[in-house]
């Protein structure tokens, strides 16, 4: 860090952050977003896809926004030649001290078009390295680890969210023994938004919820499963899922939700708080996860969690205290996981506590904006 840095005072820094979505960006975000600019630093925000109302929060934000071409898909380096070179000289026609690149494709086309601005501090988030693990690293391109690789040599910090992709991106040689890698939970959990309130009367009979986005890659099929199965069993059980898209149930890319079954309950994912306060235990089973989110937002919440016993799930529960793991795509391990909670249902009170107890430890977004914002050399004020 800079003397600057050390004495709590920082020049007003341009920051420029490339991200795949607006909305996303603005959704696990804007609290850093928020801190950037408090310290009176500027930003402008590069991404590939905005709405009108992601430009406009940014602004509130204190920040400005541009687009950048970036192809669907995976590192593919002739497809994204162009795409970086534009992205080049709109970092160039800006003057960024500071890089923030987020989201795998996104952090390396930062990286390498940011790589002749000398004075720029270069720093990368990797939410997921899944598709580069142990069973998947075959099937890269001599192009696409490449990229990877040149991109890590021209970053200053990179962030990851789980050790195992640390070191699925150590045994692909990507990176550089002088590079400063750091394990983050997420994007942290603003534990005020998400505060623990009083459960649903078990006596109405438990709720299971499970929000997520429309790719079976959550584990919506055992989802489903797991929950016709238990109703039949147990009528009183609610379960709902929460997505996107409730208006258009069968024209949206991923799961058709006209073919989700009547017992289960559809509900929008808009309001997650919300959702959360009326839920007994959270349920997530994915398939893969750089860092579950939603599920450290639950626990935030008070409330327990069913989650996969994958990389980027299991550090977030702990087992049979705040929650409990399950193997991935295993729809009847589920469902005895449900009906753990269904035979003890006073559990879920103090299993609630503990899983509190652990947001405020280990997933505060203030702890982990502190350590970002130290990474850029924006820890002070301007």
């Amino acid at each position: 860090m800079s003397d600057a840095g050390r004495s709590g005072i920082v020049a007003r820094r341009r920051v420029a952050i490339v991200a795949g979505d607006a909305g996303c960006l603005l959704r696990y975000r804007g609290p850093l977003l928020k801190a950037i600019a408090e310290r009176g630093h500027q930003i402008l925000a590069l991404s590939a896809r905005a709405e009108p109302t992601d430009v406009e929060a940014l602004k509130l934000l204190g920040a400005s926004h541009a687009e950048f071409p970036m192809k669907r898909g995976g590192l593919r380096a002739i497809a994204d030649r162009s795409a970086i070179a534009r992205l080049r000289v709109s970092l160039t026609g800006w003057g960024p001290n500071v890089v923030l690149g987020i989201g795998l494709k996104p952090m390396v086309m930062a990286a390498i078009a940011a790589r002749r601005l000398e004075t720029t501090r270069t720093v990368l988030i990797a939410p997921s390295i899944s598709g580069l693990g142990a069973a998947s690293r075959e099937r890269l391109s001599f192009g696409e680890r490449w990229l990877l690789r040149r991109a890590l040599v021209n970053a200053d910090a990179l962030v990851v969210y789980n050790p195992e992709d640390q070191e699925a991106l150590r045994t692909l040689g990507a990176v550089p023994p002088e590079l400063a890698v750091v394990v983050q939970p997420g994007a942290g959990v603003d534990l005020v938004r998400f505060a623990p309130k009083p459960m649903p009367d078990l006596a109405e009979g438990l709720v299971f919820t499970m929000i997520a986005t429309r790719d079976p890659a959550k584990g919506l099929f055992e989802f489903i499963e797991a929950a016709r199965r238990t109703k039949l069993r147990v009528p009183k059980a609610r379960f709902v899922l929460a997505t996107s898209g409730l208006g258009d149930a069968g024209g949206q890319a991923g799961f058709d939700l006209t073919k989700v079954p009547a017992e289960i309950e559809l509900a929008s994912a808009g309001d997650t708080p919300a959702l959360l306060v009326a839920t007994h235990v959270f349920v997530l089973p994915s398939h893969s996860e750089g860092f579950a989110q939603g599920v450290a937002e639950a626990l935030a919440c008070g409330r327990p969690a069913i989650t996969s016993d994958i990389a980027g799930c299991r550090g977030i529960v702990d087992e049979r205290v705040s929650g409990v793991l399950v193997p991935p795509k295993d729809a009847v391990a589920l469902g005895s996981a449900i009906d753990s909670f269904l035979r003890r249902p006073d559990d879920i009170n103090w299993m609630g506590q503990a899983a509190r107890r652990k947001a405020e430890r280990r997933f505060d977004v203030r702890a982990v904006n502190a350590e970002l914002l130290d990474m850029m050399d924006l820890a002070g004020g301007a």
